[in-house]
């Protein structure tokens, strides 16, 4: 078995120790959309820590954004393989997401237990706020680095229109990618170091991986599905039992108007009272 090609040693080696405390952190932090999520990841490993370098860390976003899903996860994952392999690649991704689903979770709890208090409502109004600001604040960070000519910023003013009239996001990414083939080529920058990949077994290495990436994506599912099941049936149970109390009665009050019940004891009363 040939072994998975290994990334590029980053500009300064960087402990992994420190490396899994910074996507630990950064999984709590993330809030704003991508948009946020990558701005903070560029300060971050780029201009504060100079852990990558800025080619390769808009190498790595591009590609992202390429591929469908997540692009923050995307680029976060990409990061931490530039950083330290498959190892930091795994670890990226998957802190990336646990402790931001662990607080959804948790802030989830709280908005069904006690989102109709005043208190609560406040906070969650004011965190929406936050996260707005957070968002343009990250949207201006990298317009200013994606947008280095005036014909990108003509081309980002389209998209929003197009965006604003309807036009599904597919078709945006697939007009720009056009646009930049049809636009003359920007000014020549520092190459980005290219990942010397072994091309023997190539083909069942990448079905390797695909069976493997289809399996993780399908397990979660399939235990969804087996937990599910016992649930709706126990719902079916307990939703069916009020519902069959209601029948009956239903048709208890059906017998009686049938039989005239409510006549004869009024009747009977009256002869009481005499």
């Amino acid at each position: 078995m040939d072994p998975l090609p290994e990334a590029p040693a980053a500009a300064s080696p960087v402990p992994f120790r420190d490396a899994l405390r910074f996507w630990a952190r950064l999984g709590c932090i993330s809030f704003g959309g991508p948009a946020a999520q990558i701005a903070t990841m560029h300060e971050e490993l780029v201009v504060r820590r100079r852990w990558l370098p800025e080619a390769r860390f808009d190498h790595a976003l591009n590609f992202g954004r390429l591929l469908p899903g997540p692009e923050a996860q995307q680029l976060a994952t990409a990061s931490g393989w530039l950083l330290h392999g498959a190892r930091g690649g795994l670890a990226a991704g998957i802190l990336f997401v646990l402790p931001a689903a662990v607080l959804l979770f948790a802030l989830s709890w709280i908005y069904a237990v006690w989102g109709r208090l005043p208190a609560v409502e406040g906070v969650l109004w004011g965190a929406k706020a936050v996260v707005v600001a957070l968002l343009v604040e990250a949207v201006l960070r990298l317009g200013k680095r994606a947008l280095k000519r005036p014909v990108h910023a003509v081309l980002a003013l389209a998209a929003v229109a197009a965006l604003a009239s309807g036009v599904a996001f597919p078709w945006l990414v697939v007009g720009g990618a056009v646009a930049g083939l049809l636009l003359p080529p920007a000014p020549a920058t520092a190459p980005v170091p290219v990942v010397a990949a072994p091309t023997r077994g190539l083909l069942a290495r990448t079905l390797r991986v695909l069976a493997i990436g289809l399996a993780l994506w399908a397990l979660p599912l399939l235990v969804l599905t087996a937990i599910g099941e016992p649930v709706r049936l126990a719902q079916q149970q307990y939703l069916s039992a009020p519902t069959r109390h209601l029948a009956v009665h239903s048709k208890l009050s059906s017998i009686c108007r049938i039989c005239r019940v409510d006549d004869i004891i009024q009747k009977l009363q009256m002869c009481e009272a005499i």
